[in-house]
């Protein structure tokens, strides 16, 4: 699901899917990339819990591991929502602790405050 979140001259629109930016407009313009290439998915993937190509060893035993994560593949639950705050949350389950064995709570809160953005993770 997009959300959107923000004011009269400055937006934001965030996917629940990967808890991803999709949109930041100021002034009714544009300033996030949007791939008009269409050389990559993605505008700006959550990377959790980990960022590049790596492995997650622990006791001897080697989880796979995705590039950059997981997160930014899982619907994030919503938690709430005003007109100028969004905060998501993503939860371990069955899937994420085949990747990464720890139970854990990740929870992303975007605001805006006139023409900016805040994220707090």
């Amino acid at each position: 699901m997009i959300y959107v979140i923000g004011n009269k001259n400055f937006s934001v629109a965030v996917d629940s899917f990967g808890a991803q930016l999709n949109s930041i407009k100021k002034n009714d313009k544009e300033r996030l990339w949007q791939n008009y290439d269409g050389s990559w998915d993605d505008h700006s993937p959550m990377l959790f819990p980990y960022c590049g190509h790596c492995a997650v060893k622990i006791g001897g035993k080697t989880y796979p591991a995705p590039a950059h994560g997981f997160a930014q593949n899982c619907e994030f639950s919503f938690v709430s929502q005003t007109e100028t705050e969004l905060t998501l949350n993503l939860s371990s389950d069955g899937e994420t602790l085949k990747a990464y064995p720890y139970e854990f709570s990740f929870t992303v809160k975007y605001s805006v405050e006139r023409s900016t953005l805040l994220i707090e993770y």
